[in-house]
């Protein structure tokens, strides 16, 4: 946040700019870790699949 209360009084324009950056880094930590948490169910999932279905076989 050093960077963006650097520009803050000084350029309104790449305040906004730099806010907006972070803005959407923060959004994407956020995808990637819901993405990262869905990944870890559907192993889980294929693994207790797999443990029931070796019944069968």
């Amino acid at each position: 946040m050093y960077i963006l209360q650097m520009v803050k009084e000084k350029d309104p324009v790449k305040h906004n700019i730099v806010l907006q950056i972070l803005t959407d880094e923060i959004e994407h930590e956020d995808d990637l870790q819901v993405v990262t948490e869905d990944i870890g169910l559907l192993q889980r999932k294929k693994t207790r699949d797999n443990e029931w279905l070796s019944y069968f076989y």
